[in-house]
């Protein structure tokens, strides 16, 4: 059974904490290796190399990617990589 993991996405990426939750939901609860200039499209399941997201799926997170990258900029790099580095234990 395929997880929805739409249900945890924000609607729109209005705020700073709208932009948290997203890195949140993609970092954390879906566990992809994420990175702001990236297109969702290329998003492979990890030994697969099947797409990770359906075209819908990717739509909204290349959505929602760009509205936290006009929103906040480039710190949004800054914040997903300290949630990274936060997620796997490394040294922040």
């Amino acid at each position: 059974m395929k997880k929805d993991f739409n249900e945890g996405l924000p609607t729109s990426i209005e705020t700073r904490q709208d932009a948290i939750e997203f890195l949140q939901q993609i970092i954390i609860i879906e566990k992809a290796n994420y990175h702001p200039d990236d297109d969702f499209e290329d998003y492979e399941r990890y030994g697969s190399g099947k797409p990770m997201y359906s075209p819908g799926e990717s739509a909204q997170r290349n959505k929602l990617n760009a509205q936290a990258l006009d929103l906040i900029g480039d710190e949004l790099y800054d914040m997903a990589i300290q949630m990274i580095k936060r997620y796997f234990g490394l040294q922040t």
